[in-house]
């Protein structure tokens, strides 16, 4: 056996929780990472994998050799917020039977500072992987750091090398998680609601305590650890952990952290009432205070039922999630841990509704009183008298089409608009019922009005719903004009909230809404929480800037290679304007994944071209990196090589070549709370997959062909190569209404020319040679849109507009509302030929991908990237517009 220690720096991410959080990450089966199919296996351990967990609450990565790592560690995505102290990777015997131990130690140590962990440990067992683990926790329960825990195994057939920093083992002791949660929760307690929970104490039974009590049970048990406590301390402090989050409680993912209070009172109704606490030092654990019926696992190693693919499984996991205890919940029945049984019957239809009580508790049905205190309570529910709710009907049947899962958390920020302040809220949606209650204290202004709340509602970082609440405020003796509250829908992006659980984690989501001042606040979730963006009149003035450097960079230079002379000049200046916006607007919010913009100005907002690395210097070099990490869509290796991105510009430092932008642009009246926009069509309420390229109509200004002659030619040719079926072309708009009948189009590939139209006053596009229709008239005859029918792909690429302040965005959100799913445009003028080869570039990746399911998002960064490697500039201003979660799949 051996056992080799190299020293690393303290890091950020020493955090620790019980029970234990561990990811199991298994990617060698196509990509997709394995559950433990039993949660029962691993005593004092949470096993989850990806997507199955949020990665941020993993203590403990558990990889499966060191290739996986390797793997999880190139690809950013799996990064987000990835709170984690230790990494552990298998190993086989041969792994330790090597020389080169330098590659192996850099490469180790920047695994962990990528994620701020505190350890990292290759582990060769002859034990079973699951016995091995389960006598890991066991030492752990033992209050036991990892360091000392990993020792243990001296003299067992083990092989281990670790890399730990000197302050790992106390802040991974038991103890040190037991008493940093009690004096948190006596704290929360001081300035929280009173909320009683029901604990069952080792030979005290059932016994119910509050926050208070729990905090004084885990601090002087915790400081008063006695080894032969360890087993059951460690499975009541486990019980208290799980208990505290299943009811709302959102525990501290750093050991620094503070613990967020839930958003609604819990309830709990047990069968018999738990005796109340009279002594504090009664709950003290004492030697023999232990159940008798506990498992007794000194004489590890021992065998445990199952084999090791129970762990790196390659059979599918039952993750679970159980509903708050303050929830109804509907008995689900016992199919002997099968997959579980949805219910049966119709069930209620339940709507996004708001409530208010005055300070006693009595409902309000018809206004305020003015100066009065009232709370305003926001739930999905069943339609009620005491409730106001939307007409948006959230069917139960399309919420959870995975059945594994039984809740989601959809996040609210309330802003009240009289008192220019926004509140951040959760609600657990359970598969069926009435969520739980958010709750916010407010008080009515002193004088006679209108109360106005604006309630945004989110999931994963994307914003769902946005609806505005109205009550009226009246003084004695006042005729009220709003006689009952009013509930109105004003933004719909999802519109039955359902099939939530398949969507894409996103990073940040960003609401602009109207122009702004110097001090106006738009709200944006990052990372599920709320944090707010002061719009200021500079960025217009910057916003121009960036425009006009891509622009008259890309449209009077040559398309040569990305490491050209020009290009590079093109790409620092623009890095600079990007980091500029960056640290100004976006106050250097770290992204590490997709991110909603949502807008209802005209203007352009560059989100795409936030610069993160830092600005380089005028004589800065191209990333030697870069053009690798673009062809293949990874992350640059300039991240991990410590590069200084002073003297080197990187392209993958703009988030529109790392991450995936989708793209809301909705109508500026939407504000007034009389109006709602609605996108027609969304990935929920699809039939399935778009099937693309499969029924293609084509048009195309004959403009292309001004500057380099064939453009058009070489457009055409390559559609007809690569499309599974040929694709039909349009000859003209009063063509193309009569082809649309013929062909029945799923795919519509428009490259025109857009110039504003006087006598009309809006754009209108043309096709061939002065053939122009206005943005007016392109209606659902123009892109069938039927019920029946599959939502169109639009591709809308304009070349030689004239107007950049309003390019395309009128009518992008135009035929969007006329029933387009997804619409792919550009926001500067190009040359002809970069349209058409843009067109080239799209066709040949869906084409490449003949049979796959793609998600919208994934395509056009893909085309981004790809056609920057080539050094086209244009490719900065490529836009998705519409939910980046669309399917698309070519035969």
């Amino acid at each position: 056996m051996s056992f080799k220690k190299i020293n690393i720096p303290n890091a950020a991410n020493t955090g620790w929780e019980w029970p234990v959080k561990t990811g199991v990450i298994d990617l060698s089966k196509d990509g997709i990472v394995a559950v433990a199919t039993d949660p029962n296996i691993i005593q004092y351990a949470d096993v989850a994998s990806l997507g199955a967990q949020q990665v941020y609450n993993w203590n403990v990565l558990l990889f499966d050799g060191i290739e996986e790592a390797r793997h999880f560690f190139d690809h950013s995505k799996y990064l987000t917020q990835l709170n984690t102290s230790v990494i552990i990777i298998i190993e086989k015997e041969s792994f330790f039977i090597r020389k080169d131990w330098g590659a192996i130690d850099k490469l180790s140590k920047n695994w962990t500072s990528l994620v701020d962990a505190g350890g990292l440990y290759y582990v060769q067992t002859a034990l079973k992987l699951e016995t091995w683990y389960a006598r890991f926790m066991l030492e752990l329960s033992l209050n036991k750091g990892v360091e000392e825990a990993m020792a243990s195994f001296k003299g067992a057939n083990v092989n281990v090398r670790a890399y730990v920093a000197n302050d790992l083992n106390d802040r991974t002791k038991l103890s040190y998680f037991a008493v940093d949660l009690g004096q948190k929760l006596i704290k929360v307690h001081k300035t929280g609601p009173f909320i009683p929970i029901n604990i069952e104490l080792p030979g005290k039974g059932l016994v119910n305590m509050n926050l208070q009590d729990i905090g004084n049970y885990l601090q002087s048990n915790g400081e008063s650890y006695q080894i032969e406590d360890g087993k059951v301390f460690a499975k009541v402090v486990s019980t208290i952990s799980t208990k505290l989050k299943r009811i709302g409680f959102q525990l501290p993912s750093t050991a620094d952290g503070e613990i967020e209070l839930p958003n609604y009172i819990p309830e709990e109704t047990p069968e018999t009432k738990p005796p109340v606490i009279d002594d504090l030092d009664d709950l003290v654990i004492t030697p023999g205070d232990e159940d008798s019926d506990e498992r007794d696992n000194d004489d590890l190693p021992f065998e445990i039922d199952g084999d090791d693919d129970d762990v790196f499984g390659k059979s599918s996991g039952r993750g679970q999630t159980v509903p708050p205890t303050s929830l109804p919940s509907t008995p689900r029945g016992n199919n002997g841990g099968k997959t579980p049984v949805p219910p049966t019957g119709p069930a209620a239809p339940r709507y996004l509704r708001v409530a208010i009580f005055d300070e006693n508790g009595n409902p309000i049905e018809d206004h305020l009183l003015a100066g009065n205190a009232f709370q305003m309570k926001i739930s999905i529910g069943v339609d009620s008298p005491l409730w106001t709710r939307t007409n948006n009907q959230i069917r139960e049947e399309q919420l959870f089409t995975d059945l594994t899962i039984n809740r989601v958390n959809i996040d609210l920020v309330i802003d009240v608009l009289a008192e220019k302040k926004k509140y951040n809220r959760r609600i657990l949606l359970p598969r069926s019922g009435d969520s739980t209650i958010a709750l916010l204290d407010c008080i009515a202004a002193n004088e006679a009005g209108v109360f106005e709340a604006d309630i945004y509602a989110y999931h994963k970082t994307r914003l769902l719903q946005k609806v505005k609440y109205r009550v009226a405020i009246t003084t004695p003796g006042e005729v009220v004009e709003l006689e009952k509250p009013v509930l109105v829908t004003q933004i719909i992006l999802n519109e039955d909230l359902n099939q939530l659980e398949n969507r894409t984690d996103f990073t940040t989501s960003i609401y602009i809404d109207a122009k702004g001042s110097d001090d106006t606040v738009l709200p944006a979730m990052h990372n599920n929480k709320y944090i707010e963006l002061r719009y200021a009149s500079s960025i217009e003035k910057l916003v121009e800037k960036m425009k006009d450097t891509i622009e008259k960079g890309a449209l009077f230079q040559d398309q040569t290679a990305l490491n050209s002379e020009d290009n590079i000049k093109l790409l620092i200046k623009l890095a600079n304007q990007g980091y500029m916006l960056y640290t100004n607007f976006l106050n250097e919010v770290k992204i590490s994944g997709p991110i909603q913009l949502l807008s209802n100005q005209n203007e352009y907002l560059p989100i795409d071209l936030a610069y993160t690395f830092k600005a380089p210097l005028e004589d800065a070099t191209l990333c030697e990196y870069a053009e690798e990490a673009l062809m293949k869509g990874t992350t640059c290796q300039c991240v991990t090589k410590n590069v200084d991105h002073k003297k080197v510009v990187c392209p993958t430092g703009f988030w529109g070549l790392r991450y995936i932008v989708e793209r809301h642009q909705f109508p500026t009246n939407v504000k007034g709370g009389e109006e709602d926009f609605k996108l027609t069509f969304s990935p929920s309420t699809s039939k399935g997959t778009l099937e693309v390229l499969n029924r293609t109509l084509y048009a195309c200004t004959s403009k292309v062909n001004n500057v380099e002659p064939g453009s058009y030619d070489k457009m055409k040719k390559a559609l007809h190569d690569r499309a599974p079926v040929t694709p039909r072309e349009a000859t003209g708009w009063a063509n193309w209404l009569l082809e649309i009948p013929q062909v029945n189009p799923d795919t519509l590939i428009l490259v025109v020319h857009i110039e504003e139209n006087d006598d009309v006053g809006v754009q209108q596009l043309e096709i061939a040679n002065q053939d122009f229709l206005t943005q007016t008239q392109f209606d659902e005859s123009y892109l069938n849109v039927a019920a029946n029918k599959q939502p169109p792909f639009v591709v809308l690429i304009g070349c030689e507009s004239t107007d950049t302040n309003a390019y395309l965005f009128d009518t992008v959100s135009f035929i969007q509302r006329k029933g387009a799913a997804i619409v792919l445009s550009n926001f500067t003028k190009i040359k002809g030929e970069v349209a058409t080869a843009i067109v080239i570039e799209l066709v040949t990746i869906l084409r490449d991908e003949a049979g796959k399911e793609l998600r919208f998002g994934e395509v056009v960064l893909r085309l981004r990237q790809r056609l920057l490697a080539k050094g086209m500039m244009m490719s900065l201003t490529l836009l998705a517009h519409g939910d980046a979660d669309w399917k698309i799949k070519v035969a």
